[in-house]
């Protein structure tokens, strides 16, 4: 019988993975990984890597000390490729990468709507601070 109901719900899986839409599974990918991602600036922040909460705190600066100085792959290996950036420099369209960007924006509290711009000179984080996102 056990055999029997995994290979059905196996069946139900894959069929409803056939018949999702691309957009529907990146829009789930996309929700996965900011979910995560918030848990992790939660967990660099609090200090305390056995947390799993995924609140926002209120102040930024154990983020700021734990990243100031630090070069651009430390910030994508700890945090990920930013969803979010900006750039002074002035370069042909389509040739735009991240990497390259003068500041890098996270997600910091969705439910506030604020968010981190990450800011760096000469491949080294410069500064971080807190930039509040739109009204509702």
């Amino acid at each position: 019988m056990r055999r029997l109901n995994f290979a059905f719900g196996f069946l139900a899986g894959m069929i409803s993975r056939l018949v999702r839409s691309r957009e529907q599974r990146r829009q789930e990918a996309l929700n996965r990984w900011s979910a995560q991602w918030r848990k992790w600036v939660a967990r660099l922040m609090s200090g305390n890597t056995a947390s799993l909460d995924a609140s926002a705190p209120a102040s930024i600066a154990p983020l700021q000390q734990a990243l100031i100085g630090k070069s651009r792959s430390d910030v994508v290996v700890t945090l990920g490729p930013p969803p979010g950036t900006s750039s002074t420099q002035i370069s042909k369209l389509g040739t735009r990468h991240y990497w390259h960007a003068d500041t890098w924006y996270y997600p910091m509290d969705l439910a506030r709507r604020d968010a981190v711009a990450i800011t760096f000179r000469a491949n080294q984080v410069a500064s971080i601070e807190r930039v509040a996102g739109p009204p509702r």
